[in-house]
């Protein structure tokens, strides 16, 4: 995921771009009853970790395409 940008907006949503042709890359949707409220990315293993304003914070794999951790941290 070298290069690339991650967005969380208001619609729910955590898209990865490419950072230099700016063309979307990834999304994933997640519950509007959840907002995602942060966003952090690791080049290294090519995760997304998104938290909520539940407290949850979940690990997406780029790659994947797919959820691969979610856990309470309150």
């Amino acid at each position: 995921m070298t290069g690339a940008l991650v967005t969380i907006g208001t619609d729910s949503s955590v898209k990865v771009w490419h950072a230099e042709t700016m063309e979307q890359i990834h999304e994933f949707n997640t519950t509007e009853m959840d907002p995602p409220t942060s966003i952090t990315s690791s080049s290294k293993d090519q995760t997304v970790a998104v938290g909520f304003k539940s407290g949850f914070l979940r690990i997406f794999n780029v790659d994947q395409c797919k959820m691969v951790h979610e856990t309470m941290i309150f």
